[in-house]
């Protein structure tokens, strides 16, 4: 019984702990694209390689980064704008020629999702850290997360 106590407050303090860091989402269908997503430098920690990545971010998938963690957010708070480059992959093989670049809240998320009315073949939607959409700015960049 002490087992099953411990162990909920352990996944209680770890979902609380998640709620204070920045999410990107695909939501894609399992078919479509995984992305490759990489934090610009602005407001992100000193330390290149610490710097908030992913070469594959599949459908179904999301990643998080701690917004109180420097290397993530560097003011640590949930409202500094960061960028996010993200490039679109299918079977493997970067898609995309150049990088898009938009920026979202140091708390908030970032959710892909199927759709083609948008200049990106897909959807994005960012959201502030409670919930209500973020109005994001956008770019298309040839050399934003070059690999």
């Amino acid at each position: 019984m002490k087992f099953i106590i411990v162990t909920f407050i352990g996944y209680l303090f770890l979902t609380v702990k998640l709620l204070d860091a920045f999410c990107i989402y695909n939501n894609l269908n399992p078919e479509e694209a995984t992305f490759w997503i990489r934090q610009e430098p602005d407001n992100a920690g000193w330390n290149y390689f610490s710097r908030f990545k992913r070469t594959d971010l599949a459908p179904g998938e999301s990643a998080c980064c701690p917004y109180n963690n420097s290397d993530c957010v560097r003011p640590q708070t949930k409202d500094a704008i960061l960028h996010l480059v993200i490039r679109r992959k299918r079977w493997g093989e970067v898609e995309t020629e150049k990088g898009i670049v938009i920026s979202f809240p140091g708390g908030g998320s970032v959710t892909f999702s199927s759709g083609t009315d948008s200049p990106f073949k897909f959807l994005i939607n960012v959201y502030n850290a409670d919930g209500s959409p973020f109005d994001y700015d956008y770019r298309f960049d040839e050399q934003a997360g070059s690999y």
